[in-house]
């Protein structure tokens, strides 16, 4: 009976240790797409970038390779120009240092900039 107690507790030991080790990598991989994405986008206080995960952009944290990232920040903001000219450049720029295929820029109100990144 007392080695069943020990197995069971090193399974939950073990599983506890799993899921620990799941979200600190989640916890870490969505901070250093924020930072990225600051940087990109010269924004003057942190934490003003919305950054949402999933195909339908719900999530606020990442779970390894997701198949899309929405990022939204207020134009008041971020510390480069984001004008309809230079929106695709900073969404490209984007791509490619977070590692993403594609990606999608709109405008949904209009002091709003809006991207999704796809893989």
């Amino acid at each position: 009976m007392e080695i069943g107690m020990w197995i069971i507790t090193g399974l939950v030991l073990v599983m506890l240790a799993v899921v620990a080790f799941a979200v600190w990598r989640a916890v870490s991989e969505t901070h250093g797409d924020r930072l990225v994405v600051e940087n990109v986008l010269k924004v003057r206080e942190a934490g003003r970038v919305r950054i949402r995960y999933g195909v339908h952009g719900l999530r606020p944290f990442t779970w390894g390779r997701d198949a899309s990232m929405l990022v939204r920040v207020a134009v008041e903001y971020a510390g480069v120009d984001l004008s309809p000219a230079t929106l695709v450049e900073t969404g490209i720029r984007m791509q490619q240092l977070l590692g993403y295929d594609g990606v999608e820029c709109r405008e949904p109100r209009p002091r709003w900039r809006e991207w999704r990144l796809v893989r």
